[in-house]
């Protein structure tokens, strides 16, 4: 029998096929919260620590060609090209 899973390879595997599963990518927020549905009780520094170890070393078959944005390299040739690569989701800030 195989060992199971560490907590940085589970989060690896949840980034991995939530970016696979969007056309359009995954930005860096929607992969932690994604992780977070799944994984509710996992300290908040590891999975920082596990979601930077994924952008530092891309699983076979992800790319970034955006900071903060994960896609995959075939959805990334199919864009459309007339439209200017897709930056962070601005957000209200609480004054």
């Amino acid at each position: 029998m195989g060992q199971p899973p560490t907590i940085q390879q589970r989060v690896v595997d949840i980034a991995t096929a939530l970016v696979k599963k969007r056309p359009d990518g995954a930005r860096f927020i929607d992969i932690e919260l994604a992780v977070l549905k799944v994984m509710p009780d996992i300290n908040r520094n590891t999975l920082r620590g596990a979601l930077n170890r994924f952008g530092n070393n891309l699983p076979q078959g992800i790319i970034r060609p955006a900071r903060g944005l994960y896609v995959t390299p075939d959805a990334w040739a199919k864009r459309d090209k007339t439209k200017p690569v897709p930056w962070r989701v601005d957000r209200q800030r609480e004054k």
